[in-house]
């Protein structure tokens, strides 16, 4: 039995104020009329079948997540959303879908990913398959240049689908990141593939406490801390094996992401009607149709709703999320919810 498991749990509070508490950026429909979320399912509904595939997500994301694969013509199953009870990172996620699923191999998905080519993403997943017996297995991009936003994973001894993994390495500054580059290491995607046992064996022998989500269940959240599966088993383990993706990735992390995956006419990138005049570089989005008009700007991101506006410089887009952390401490209540409001019934406009 083999099946994919869709990370959907997460915030994305650096792509405010388009993806807010309430409705991230997994389910905002950026492109094309459909979500990272749905493109996602369609990206694995192939190899996996759309049967076989589950979504790890909270409570308040189970009936988007319901909605979004009815869009796409599935309806979810029985034990296919598995939901939650707090937030604890992906380590916890992962051992919950794993006790819903049963035993065999597992796919594991981040849900916002941007993955251009299908065909080398299917040849990466088998690659993997042929490992599991042996290894758990992390796909690692192979870089398209040097970029301090993403870690990294240090190819050692060749196995002929994929290397052992030597050594994961924290986000570097650009001249260690060139470094890097040169020396043939991956970025660390974070999509992973093993077998179950051996992953179970390995959670038992470097992350014990955590064993008791896959036990117990729900019920065990409240005694385990925040832990992500690459801290608790990948880091540790001795198992681990790195399989190369040789496709355009992008994990849009921030808005200077949106650079790469948008298309640019007269120096704007955009998803709404602009009219520039003697500007370039500059991104420029928009949920309401509204006109946006430049005059010798360049670099800028624009992001317009209709209960916020962000403009700052495509290099600190980053910084977005000390926006969003000050909005938290004050307790307001943008930071949570659109002014369109999604309820499972449907949604309603504040």
């Amino acid at each position: 039995m083999e099946k994919a498991v869709i990370l959907a749990g997460g915030v994305g509070s650096r792509l405010w104020p388009l993806s807010r508490e309430a409705y991230p950026k997994q389910f905002v429909k950026f492109f094309d009329g459909k979500s990272l979320f749905q493109k996602t399912v369609e990206r694995l509904e192939p190899i996996f079948g759309a049967e076989n595939i589950i979504v790890s997500t909270s409570k308040k994301y189970r009936f988007i997540v319901q909605n979004q694969m009815k869009e796409l013509g599935m309806e979810a199953g029985s034990g296919q959303i598995v939901v939650e009870p707090a937030g604890r990172n992906t380590l916890p996620a992962i051992l919950l879908a794993i006790r819903s699923g049963g035993n065999g191999n597992y796919g594991i998905f981040p849900s916002d990913h941007v993955i251009a080519d299908q065909e080398k993403f299917i040849e990466s997943i088998e690659n993997a398959r042929k490992l599991a017996d042996d290894y758990l297995v992390s796909l690692g991009i192979v870089p398209s240049g040097p970029h301090t936003g993403y870690g990294y994973i240090k190819p050692g001894r060749n196995l002929g689908h994929g290397y052992e993994i030597a050594q994961f390495v924290e986000k570097p500054d650009r001249a260690t990141a060139e470094k890097y580059i040169d020396r043939g290491y991956f970025w660390n995607g974070c999509i992973l593939f093993f077998n179950s046992e051996n992953f179970l064996a390995e959670v038992r022998k470097h992350s014990p406490e955590h064993l008791s989500v896959y036990e117990e269940g729900g019920p065990a959240y409240g005694k385990v801390e925040d832990l992500s599966v690459s801290r608790g088993v990948f880091e540790r383990t001795s198992r681990a094996a790195v399989v190369p993706l040789d496709s355009y990735w992008n994990d849009l992390g921030c808005f200077s992401s949106f650079f790469e995956v948008m298309n640019g006419d007269n120096g704007v990138f955009t998803n709404t009607e602009v009219l520039n005049i003697g500007s370039k570089g500059n991104l420029v989005m928009g949920d309401n149709g509204k006109l946006v008009s430049l005059v010798d700007v360049d670099d800028l991101v624009v992001v317009d709703t209709p209960d916020a506006l962000l403009v700052g410089s495509k290099k600190s887009s980053q910084k977005v999320k000390e926006l969003v952390n000050y909005l938290k401490k004050n307790e307001d209540k943008r930071v949570k919810q659109h002014t369109l409001v999604y309820r499972p019934w449907g949604f309603f406009e504040v």
